[in-house]
């Protein structure tokens, strides 16, 4: 992830933040014109972030994240966990994005709210189904929106190798 001020990051490496989810959502006329991403089912409010997509997505949903609010989302990444920044029951399915070069490999991906995150291994592969929410995160620069996931499901999955581009 870059700084906390960059808002298309993922917020896990930001530093500690309140977290409070925010209404909103899509109005049906507006399912048109959400993006031509693959994986998305716009009559069915799910989105389901292949590997190959996961940089693309995360741009996308981090960029609008009141188009999608209530869908459900489905990804892959590690196990997260940073007790500086995220709550007790906030984990993210991360995987490492490049911006320029292996020195600045960071995680990314959404933040997720998950009452049994303490039984989660850190660094184990995991899929994630969620309904995608809007919450907010206090960075250096101020407070932020950001898209987040109240996790319905988490399965175990195989690792993903390499590393993710945003562009």
């Amino acid at each position: 992830m870059a700084s906390g001020s960059d808002s298309t990051a993922a917020a896990a490496a930001s530093p500690a933040a309140t977290v409070s989810p925010t209404p909103a959502g899509t109005a049906s006329a507006d399912i048109q014109t959400l993006t031509d991403l693959a994986g998305l089912d716009a009559a069915a409010r799910t989105i389901t972030v292949a590997n190959e997509d996961f940089g693309s997505w995360m741009m996308e949903l981090f960029a609008n994240p009141d188009k999608y609010a209530g869908f459900t989302v489905t990804v892959t990444g590690y196990v997260y966990k940073d007790s500086t920044a995220l709550a007790a029951d906030q984990f993210v399915p991360a995987r490492l994005m490049m911006y320029c070069c292996v020195a600045d490999l960071s995680p990314a991906g959404l933040i997720c709210h998950y009452d049994d995150t303490a039984k989660l291994e850190a660094d184990s592969w995991v899929t994630v189904t969620g309904t995608l929410f809007i919450g907010t995160r206090d960075y250096d620069s101020g407070q932020k929106v950001v898209p987040m996931l109240e996790v319905s499901t988490v399965q175990a999955a195989e690792a993903v190798e390499g590393y993710v581009y945003p562009y």
